[in-house]
């Protein structure tokens, strides 16, 4: 199968898969107890002004003609107007953006920084007690949840050390956003970096036993290349798949942390979107998350190919 081929089938599917999330959340969001007119208008409102509303709103019209509006507007890139904010979804969405993929991106890159030495010291020094303390903290970083080590890290660091802010985020320009970023970082790299810390362990154990690394040492190259050119090259195919997955329920599962911390994020406007009864906020939101992740995983089975040549779109 050539790499055109494989990419409309891969396409195809994401197409798909969006389109089934939107559909299955549709109708669950539909059929759930809650008045969106009630929850815009208060209790006091009247009935007549409640049916009034539901017209407006078009919660009179039979479920499929609704969802059938609604998929076509999704198709041409409208979200629907959020009840709550009385403003267009797809304009909330893209402003809370930056900070949730700021957020992400950083605990990526601060889970790889630790992660890939930690695994390298503990393969190379496999069976001693550097590697038994390495294997010890990574279980121990995933047996904790990230919304307890951020609170641990606010009454540390914000309420008894004072280095840095428990909460909120300042734009660019109106003050310093990273120093509000690091304590949530941190929580949420540390069970992402301690799952890669033994996943990559693990895998660099059983590379460094298959035969290309008997022929490298073989051929004199020192130890230290063959660890990190040969045996890590190829030790990163499992875990790209783990942080293909990491990454994409960073996006949508960050909702705890943002909570925790106060940041104007996209899993706290979920949040607050489920609070409200903002049902077109929420599906929007579904939708929004369900396409990062699905665009992600597509992008991590094209890296599959760079990092081992053997690995090619013909064999899928």
């Amino acid at each position: 199968m050539h790499m055109r081929a494989y990419l409309l089938r891969k396409a195809v599917g994401m197409v798909v898969t969006v389109l089934l999330v939107s559909t299955i959340s549709f109708v669950f969001l539909q059929v759930i107890p809650g008045d969106p007119a009630q929850v815009i208008l208060g209790t006091e409102a009247s009935p007549e002004a409640l049916q009034d509303l539901r017209r407006q709103l078009g919660l009179d019209r039979p479920l499929g003609l609704r969802y059938w509006t609604w998929l076509r507007g999704l198709l041409r890139g409208d979200l629907g107007e959020s009840l709550r904010y009385q403003r267009p979804v797809v304009e909330l969405l893209w402003e809370r953006l930056p900070v949730t993929l700021v957020l992400a991106a950083a605990a990526v890159t601060l889970a790889l920084t630790v992660a890939l030495p930690m695994a390298l010291l503990a393969a190379r020094h496999a069976g001693t007690p550097v590697d038994l303390l390495i294997v010890l903290a990574s279980q121990l970083g995933l047996a904790l949840p990230p919304f307890w080590i951020g609170l641990l890290l606010i009454i540390l660091f914000s309420l008894q050390l004072r280095w840095l802010p428990p909460g909120g985020y300042v734009l660019p320009g109106g003050g310093n956003p990273l120093g509000y970023l690091v304590l949530p970082t941190v929580a949420l790299s540390l069970p992402l970096g301690a799952h890669l810390i033994w996943l990559l362990r693990q895998s660099i154990l059983e590379v460094i036993e298959r035969d290309f690394i008997r022929t490298a040492r073989a051929k004199g190259l020192p130890e230290n290349l063959v660890y990190y050119r040969h045996a890590l090259r190829n030790a990163l195919i499992p875990a790209m798949t783990v942080l293909g997955i990491h990454m994409g329920a960073l996006l949508g599962g960050s909702i705890i942390i943002e909570q925790i911390f106060s940041l104007p994020g996209l899993g706290r406007l979920v949040l607050f979107a489920v609070y409200n009864r903002d049902w077109p906020l929420l599906q929007g939101g579904v939708v929004f998350i369900a396409t990062a992740v699905v665009l992600i995983n597509f992008v991590t089975d094209l890296i599959y190919g760079s990092l081992d040549p053997r690995i090619s779109v013909t064999d899928t």
